[in-house]
């Protein structure tokens, strides 16, 4: 009877081509999870944006006016402010002589003379005391979420950070190269910012709110309403503006950005689908 020669093992060469086929589907599989956990973080950014600009709506009390970014004021008596305005219109009651000081009792003594649209989007966001006549009662405890009962938006406290809102998985507000205490144009920025359309004219860390061009005829993205911004998966809101052009609609940090008005895609993806409308 002829003998069977049974193979009990593989060859070296079968167990390297079995390892490189198995390394290939972990690269592939790999590729495709992070992929989605990407499209995940953007969808979860976008959420965000649209919600905080619904809560933003809430708070025009009425009128057309979203609440102004810009919270500057001259002085005590600056009512000709976009902020003292604000309170005039929606607050008749207030007395707008202590408009000043509850301000920076709520934010410190920069937030009427430095303009942050990240701080502002909280400062409206968390709302204000029942009392027509002293809305601003206890203000910084609602910024800081010691206060939550009056909020329009529903914080992760976590996340509340010098009275600015972080990007999820973030945990310091901005990289201080320089050590001047202030987000500089290149520096790792954190946290969402606020424009309404009062304030598209103004820049903050080098940055500006996004233009469809750079021509007479071309206009700010939600020109009637307001701009709310993540600075994306690289934390960098980069210098906003106008496309850089059509072979490059945006690149490098404003290129994964996504703004309220992007439809959920970052501002790469959206300039192109614009461009090929």
């Amino acid at each position: 009877m002829r003998s069977r020669n049974l193979r009990s093992a593989f060859t070296l060469i079968e167990m390297l081509v079995v390892t490189i086929i198995i390394g290939i589907l972990v690269g592939l599989v790999s590729v495709a999870v992070m992929g989605a956990l990407d499209r995940a973080k953007e969808a979860l950014r976008y959420f965000e944006v649209q919600q905080m600009t619904q809560a933003m709506q809430t708070m025009s009390m009425g009128s057309s006016a979203f609440p102004p970014a810009d919270l500057r004021m001259a002085n005590a008596t600056d009512y000709n402010s976009a902020v003292a305005k604000w309170f005039k219109r929606n607050y008749p009651r207030y007395d707008l002589t202590t408009l000043k000081a509850d301000l920076e009792a709520a934010g410190g003594a920069t937030t009427t003379t430095t303009f942050d649209p990240a701080f502002s989007l909280v400062f409206w966001l968390v709302g204000f005391d029942p009392d027509p006549e002293r809305p601003l009662n206890g203000h910084a405890a609602r910024m800081t979420g010691a206060d939550t009962k009056q909020w329009k938006f529903e914080f992760d406290k976590g996340r509340l950070v010098n009275k600015r809102y972080l990007m999820p998985g973030a945990t310091v507000l901005f990289d201080d190269k320089n050590a001047n205490s202030a987000p500089d144009l290149g520096e790792k920025y954190r946290g969402y910012v606020y424009f309404d359309n009062g304030s598209y004219t103004l820049a903050f860390a080098g940055f500006n709110p996004y233009k469809t061009g750079t021509g007479a005829s071309d206009y700010f993205f939600n020109a009637e309403s307001c701009q709310l911004i993540s600075s994306g998966r690289d934390n960098i809101l980069g210098a906003g503006g106008a496309p850089p052009g059509a072979a490059v609609p945006y690149a490098g940090f404003d290129a994964d950005n996504i703004a309220n008005f992007g439809g959920g895609n970052t501002m790469q993806t959206f300039i192109e689908k614009q461009k090929n409308l």
